[in-house]
């Protein structure tokens, strides 16, 4: 089990176990980079799973299009639980 420990003040420590995981595949494929939650990409994300939901609101309402719905809804979920400081792999 890996730890990620909340600092308290915004950004958390995370388990050297895993850091080492990241970065190994990070290197793997050479095209991913960590880069730090802030509270602009954190806007960033949303804008970008808010307009993938709106184009999904145009749709005839399909199973399909009902699970897409529901799996943006919960990754912005995840994004928003996420403390400033967490480390996110971005595709270069």
């Amino acid at each position: 089990m890996y730890t990620v420990k909340d600092n308290g003040n915004g950004t958390v420590t995370i388990d050297k176990k895993i850091y080492n995981e990241l970065c190994k595949a990070a290197c793997k494929r050479n095209t991913t980079e960590f880069v730090p939650m802030t509270p602009k990409l954190r806007e960033s994300v949303n804008c970008t799973i808010d307009s993938r939901i709106d184009e999904l609101d145009k749709c005839e309402q399909t199973p399909w299009v009902a699970i897409n719905r529901m799996a943006n809804q919960m990754v912005k979920q995840l994004i928003n639980s996420l403390p400033n400081g967490y480390p996110l792999p971005i595709e270069k």
